[in-house]
């Protein structure tokens, strides 16, 4: 858990630090997607897709479940990772958001891990999150969707 907590510290750290792009992003979370993916060793197709669907790069959304920001992320589930964090910050809930999205692919793989970010790890541990859950098919498509769109545009 240390080595977790400092590797979020250092995202967080990243997150803080101003983007160096040339010319100004569409939104504060544009400019720092692209960074945060690459410091965790994820395809910054995969995380862009997920904010586009989770909250369409909106940092004030607020799911009805009670997920914040543009990665839609839990309160539980960012404190699992470190106290205090400001998940209606862009920079922070990118950090907290990429992070754990890279945990759930290393264990389950992309389709299976988005599956668990929409419904959850124990949905998808009791096998059901496919067969029962139609809004997690949904955004598992949509998110895979828009990676394909993302590729495809990079060509």
């Amino acid at each position: 858990m240390r080595r977790a907590a400092a590797a979020l510290a250092a995202l967080l750290a990243l997150a803080a630090a101003p983007p160096a792009a040339a010319q100004a992003p569409p939104s504060a979370g544009e400019a720092l997607y692209g960074p945060l993916a690459d410091a965790v060793g994820l395809d910054r197709r995969l995380v862009r897709a997920v904010v586009r669907v989770e909250s369409a790069w909106r940092p004030g959304a607020v799911s009805p479940a009670g997920a914040v920001g543009l990665m839609q992320v839990l309160p539980s589930t960012a404190g699992g990772y470190a106290d205090g964090v400001d998940l209606s910050d862009p920079a922070e809930n990118l950090a907290v958001g990429a992070y754990h999205l890279r945990r759930l692919v290393e264990r389950h793989g992309v389709v299976r891990a988005l599956a668990a970010w929409n419904a959850g790890e124990g949905a998808l541990a009791r096998g059901s999150v496919f067969s029962s859950y139609r809004e997690t098919r949904r955004f598992v498509a949509r998110v895979l969707q828009e990676v394909e769109a993302a590729s495809g545009a990079a060509r």
